[in-house]
């Protein structure tokens, strides 16, 4: 055999250990140019990782992207190059192998041989599987098996010797040492995946309000990579119903969030959303089950800690989301007696902290679902009063963030409410200024664009 391939092979040959060509690397001075390219893209690639952990504004973006693409395009070369300069050596091994080399085929025939034997029994592999299997372990181009190589090696060369019992030791080491390699190997897998999948999770969640269908394709990678992760499920759940309206995909992501589930309040979280996805199924009894349990172990969790505020604004969000099945349903009596409850829960939650914005918002909330009742029920005047505290609560949180797209939004709906109770078209009007301007600003969102049209309606159907 000509070339780098057959005089290594003619080399150990004469020197008494003719596989020892397969063991050895191609001169490492002719990798030179392609590891300085590797390195630097390694370098890249590390100053890219370190940025995405301190984003900061879109600077710090464009040099993020930059940088990833530099180091993707460098490795790439890299990898090209790496593997362009030994092709010749393993193109020649490959050949010398698939020639039917005699010398090596018979020395992994007769290790194969001596297993059965050894065992005294008929081999069920047939002997051109177990050469492939063993040539395919040592003509690995990617470097896992290296041990395991060394260790074939040795087998082969105690067969070629006449030292069976040497051999059936080696070849008992084989087995062990590509276990073993294959072992690191995927619990190095799992642990890139791990690592990527909180990439991922991180991407999500910068992503979820201004590029809904990005965070939602990195959910759907974030579970994919780490499937034994809670709330990646939980929010991806969320992102299927409210952005996609995927019901049946949401429900999958739930039943994986729930099997998930490690503590009272995961369950109590994995009820909510089960909840609510039967309401939008229009399994109103199925929705009250599941609330019921909810709320149940929210009471629970609340007695245990009675000074945390988050496990008390939970057994709240619980008694609203019954209140809404109730409505659903056309009870509203029990309709009235949830929401009530919130509000009262959400009023002393909101007191202690003065300045928590979302407790704020969380009052108006429910004086708007009390009012929604009180509409149904005939009250006007009840509904005036609910509305009307609702719609002073907006407004101040609106005043104090004006740039916040959700405290507009209040205050339109809020508006929209008291247009509806008085019959009088200023308080239309003055949700249409508001609503233009969230227009212009492109502050609405898909199913929240209609808004300013159905303003304009409801003034014109009073103007004429």
């Amino acid at each position: 055999m000509a070339g780098a391939a057959g005089a290594a092979l003619t080399a150990n040959n004469q020197g008494g250990n003719f596989f020892g060509f397969l063991s050895q690397p191609s001169d490492p001075s002719s990798y030179g140019p392609c590891l300085a390219s590797l390195v630097a893209a390694l370098g890249a690639f590390a100053s890219y990782r370190g940025l995405t952990a301190k984003v900061a504004d879109k600077g710090d973006v464009e040099r993020i992207e930059s940088l990833a693409g530099s180091a993707k395009i460098a490795a790439e070369e890299s990898i090209r190059a790496t593997r362009a300069e030994g092709a010749t050596v393993r193109e020649a091994v490959r050949e010398e192998i698939g020639a039917g080399n005699a010398e090596i085929v018979a020395a992994i025939q007769k290790l194969q041989e001596a297993q059965s034997s050894n065992e005294g029994v008929t081999s069920t592999t047939q002997p051109a599987r177990f050469v492939e299997a063993y040539l395919g372990m040592l003509n690995d181009e990617r470097g896992f098996f290296a041990p395991a190589r060394q260790e074939a090696l040795a087998a082969l060369e105690a067969v070629r010797e006449g030292r069976a019992g040497d051999a059936q030791v080696e070849f008992s080491r084989v087995l062990s040492a590509f276990d073993n390699s294959l072992q690191q190997r995927g619990e190095m897998r799992q642990q890139m995946a791990r690592e990527d999948a909180a990439d991922y999770r991180r991407l999500a969640t910068l992503a979820s309000d201004r590029e809904p269908q990005l965070a939602l394709r990195a959910w759907r990678d974030a579970v994919k990579l780490d499937e034994n992760d809670f709330w990646p499920w939980i929010e991806l759940s969320r992102l299927e119903f409210s952005h996609d309206g995927n019901i049946p995909a949401a429900r999958s992501a739930i039943a994986c969030a729930c099997r998930l589930a490690a503590t009272e309040r995961d369950r109590s979280v994995c009820l909510n959303e089960l909840g609510i996805i039967e309401v939008a199924s229009g399994n109103l009894a199925a929705a009250r089950v599941h609330f019921e349990e909810d709320l149940e172990i929210a009471r629970v969790l609340s007695s245990a800690s009675p000074e945390n505020a988050a496990a008390k604004r939970d057994v709240s969000v619980s008694l609203s989301k019954l209140g809404d099945v109730e409505v659903a349903s056309g009870n509203l009596a029990a309709a009235r007696v949830h929401f009530e409850e919130a509000l009262e829960m959400r009023r002393v939650l909101s007191s202690a902290s003065p300045e928590n914005a979302a407790a704020k918002r969380d009052v108006s909330v429910s004086l708007s679902k009390l009012g929604d009742v009180e509409v149904a029920s005939g009250n006007l005047a009840a509904a005036r009063v609910h509305f009307e505290e609702a719609l002073e609560i907006a407004r101040v949180l609106s005043s104090a963030s004006p740039e916040n797209a959700e405290a507009k939004r209040d205050v339109i709906v809020s508006l929209i409410k008291m247009g509806q109770i008085t019959k009088e078209p200023a308080y239309w009007e003055e949700a249409l200024v508001i609503a233009r301007e969230m227009e212009t600003n492109g502050q609405f969102s898909p199913t929240d664009a209609s808004i300013p049209d159905y303003l304009q309606q409801l003034i014109d159907a009073v103007r004429k």
